[in-house]
């Protein structure tokens, strides 16, 4: 058993390709989800494919679309985009250029980063855009909240 993560996978998955062509089997399994989504996997799916090793996919747990489940939106076509740049600009560059897509969004976003970017949600795709915070799903303290963008606006529930 061992680490993939962004800076060994190309090279880790040469190795892992060289121990499936002699035979032997592999599982790509994550800590906290399902694998590829917002966690390393990309290249050693490519390589396999690329190399006719046939990959198997087991069906887990996945925060974005558990959360999808339980929100009340739309999830007959919806945008994941995974996490948003750190910082404001970039943010807000990034939700400017979906700001006119019609689908469900989804975003993955740190707890340290949250209000900040919930500050540029409202600048960018308005206070009226409705929002759903999940976190802690299916655990003690799960937490769904769903509400219009702009309680954050005025500023209510700073902290929760």
């Amino acid at each position: 058993m061992f680490a993939l993560h962004d800076h060994n996978e190309q090279q880790k998955a040469e190795t892992l390709l060289a121990k499936l062509q002699e035979g032997q089997n592999i599982a790509l399994v994550s800590d906290a989800g399902t694998p590829l989504i917002n966690d390393p996997g990309y290249h050693l799916v490519r390589t396999c494919r690329e190399a006719g090793i046939r990959v198997v996919p087991l069906p887990g747990p996945c925060a974005a679309i558990t959360a999808l489940s339980a929100a009340g939106l739309p999830s007959d076509r919806f945008c994941y985009e995974g996490f948003l740049p750190a910082k404001s600009k970039g943010r807000r560059d990034a939700l400017k250029a979906i700001e006119a897509e019609p689908r469900t969004l989804i975003f993955y976003e740190s707890t340290h980063r949250l209000l900040d970017s919930l500050e540029d949600i409202v600048a960018v795709l308005g206070e009226s855009r409705y929002v759903v915070l999940a976190r802690e799903l299916t655990k003690t303290w799960e937490t769904i909240r769903a509400r219009r963008a702009r309680w954050r606006a005025a500023g209510v529930g700073k902290r929760r």
